[in-house]
């Protein structure tokens, strides 16, 4: 029997002959799994490696720092490599040459060659997640697209967690670069999985970065960008520094793995909940919530860091993840659908630029005089950030999909 092509005209140049299929959608869930996976394991271990290497914590804070920066950086680049090579293509590269950096961390003799390896696995992993999150804004209608990115936020929070936690009992029981490997063996062996992902059919090729004139005139965009670095430099930069804090106060690293990793079962409990909100709330009132929870989980980290306080906290933080996180992506996606690209790459370039940012202002916060303010800051800052996106998402209307 003759099965029919249906076509969803999403987005000028591209043209998604059938449906994603679910299979296809759980290989890009995948992708942002072990995306997160990676990103996740050096924030139970640098106590570990600071030990080990004989440097000081700030020292070694500053590979996690340059990895975040690496990975939000190569954003940009990674989406003018997909414009070239395809969506497909370019997110089995990164991924074959992200294994090649792994395996250099393993074998990494000290701290500026671990600081280089890890830099060039920042970059590498940085094309997983963008390039699954522009996918599904090619090959989806708006309609689609929240649980589908509520989905790909689930395969990131399973990522952190089990990352987090992975990360913290192999380091503890094999050493710390054993947890490197690990992500290494994923990522090569997702490479070829990748395989099976059809590329979306795209019209002629535009020059991504010959759209930024236009990209700095659209208020909507400039808003989104601006909150994602705030989310990137507040959720993501200071969380880093939870399992350090609980292991200075004489927790062993895989009972905070355990804590932290609380933060990703935050994220996966509340995806649910968010798919059912999408259908009765407005983004502007989801991301609202999600502020909330976000002030309140830095507010009760500052006024305690015993590992009751840091297990409620991180479970407050992964529902704002979840609930204001998948609501600017979603909006990211279809504030300018025209340069799509370019929007969710430069979304993604300012989060992890802003954790980069949050996890070099926390470095020296943690070592310093100011270590009080430690959580004080993150949770201020979380008070102008939900205000202005939730006002901003409320002033949004969406793009009606054609098709």
């Amino acid at each position: 029997m003759r099965r029919t092509s249906t076509r969803y005209h999403l987005a000028p140049g591209v043209v998604a002959s059938e449906p994603v299929s679910r299979g296809n959608l759980r290989l890009l869930q995948l992708t942002s799994f072990t995306s997160a996976l990676d990103r996740a394991s050096i924030a139970p271990i640098i106590l570990l490696i600071a030990r080990d290497l004989h440097r000081s914590v700030d020292a070694v804070a500053l590979v996690a720092t340059s990895y975040f920066f690496a990975y939000g950086i190569m954003q940009l680049v990674w989406a003018m490599v997909s414009e070239r090579l395809g969506r497909v293509r370019t997110m089995r590269l990164a991924l074959a040459l992200a294994c090649l950096s792994g395996a250099f961390s393993v074998v990494a003799p000290g701290l500026p060659a671990l600081l280089a390896a890890r830099t060039i696995a920042g970059a590498t992993f940085a094309a997983a997640v963008p390039g699954a999150l522009i996918y599904i804004g090619d090959t989806l209608p708006m309609h689609r697209r929240q649980p589908a990115l509520a989905d790909l936020a689930t395969g990131t929070a399973l990522g952190l967690t089990i990352g987090t936690v992975a990360a913290a009992v192999v380091a503890e029981h094999l050493g710390w670069r054993s947890a490197f490997a690990v992500t290494a063996v994923v990522a090569g062996v997702l490479a070829m999985l990748l395989s099976r992902l059809p590329e979306p059919r795209r019209g002629p090729r535009q020059p991504l970065f010959g759209r930024l004139p236009v990209l700095a005139r659209n208020r909507g965009a400039l808003v989104v960008l601006s909150m994602s670095w705030l989310e990137g430099f507040t959720v993501l930069g200071f969380l880093v520094f939870v399992p350090t804090v609980l292991q200075t106060q004489g927790a062993s690293p895989s009972m905070s793995g355990l804590v932290v990793a609380v933060y990703g079962i935050g994220v996966v409990a509340s995806a649910a909940g968010v798919k059912r909100l999408a259908r009765r709330r407005s983004p502007g009132a989801i991301i609202g919530a999600g502020g909330a929870c976000l002030i309140a989980a830095f507010t009760l980290l500052a006024i305690s860091r015993s590992a009751v306080a840091a297990f409620v906290a991180c479970a407050l933080l992964g529902a704002a993840w979840a609930l204001m996180h998948t609501s600017l992506q979603a909006w990211a996606t279809d504030v300018a659908p025209e340069s799509r690209a370019l929007v969710v790459s430069a979304f993604a370039a300012m989060l992890f630029i802003g954790n980069a940012a949050g996890t070099y202002v926390g470095g020296l916060l943690l070592a310093g005089p100011a270590n009080p303010l430690l959580f004080v800051l993150p949770a201020a800052i979380g008070v102008p950030l939900s205000v202005v996106a939730t006002i901003g998402r409320s002033r949004h209307v969406a793009s009606t999909p054609s098709g």
